[in-house]
């Protein structure tokens, strides 16, 4: 399936969208929602969306299964709102953010990969420090095996430079996020 259309498919799916009644909110329709969400106007929000309806037909289908097709729009949903609600200067801390902010956050991956590339190849593979030695030379910010650092800090096996080994530990570890997490 292509990721864009042509004037022929839209042409198309807009006759199907008319034909199947099938339509999406006005951009100034969720505007209006987020706004209300900024502005922590909870009764206009419970008067305007009832029980179900900000998830209806309207809004589209980004899947055929039913239930991801709901998860789908509530993560672009409680994206929006996060993104709108930073616009307006809330806090983090705030309402709307403190309880709608709910996904998965990773940082610093690419260091992290590092680090496992480290530990595979200097402990596990050459044998330069043990495990119980790189722990102290952490705990004491490489005092005393400086020269351990320097030859891990030099070596090019480090993610984004398009080498196997650091590339299949990140592909790895987003899987493993993906598939249990996502």
């Amino acid at each position: 399936m292509k990721n864009h259309y042509g004037k022929q498919q839209l042409t198309e799916q807009l006759f199907r969208n008319r034909e199947y009644q099938i339509s999406h909110p006005t951009y100034d329709t969720e505007l209006a929602f987020y706004n209300m969400v900024c502005n922590g106007d909870v009764e206009n929000i419970k008067k305007t969306y009832s029980a179900g309806s900000f998830y209806d037909e309207e809004r589209g289908a980004l899947s055929d299964n039913p239930i991801r097709n709901a998860r789908y729009h509530l993560v672009v949903t409680i994206a929006m709102i996060c993104r709108f609600c930073i616009e307006k200067g809330m806090d983090v801390h705030e309402y709307p953010l403190k309880y709608n902010n709910m996904s998965l956050k990773c940082f610093a991956l690419a260091t992290v990969v590092d680090s496992l590339v480290a530990i595979k190849k200097y402990v596990f593979e050459k044998k330069v420090i043990s495990m119980d030695e790189l722990k102290m030379a952490l705990l004491n910010n490489w005092k005393g095996y400086e020269h351990i650092r320097e030859q891990i800090s030099k070596d090019k096996e480090k993610y984004g430079n398009n080498l196997d080994v650091p590339d299949e530990i990140m592909t790895r570890i987003t899987t493993h996020l993906a598939e249990n997490y996502c």
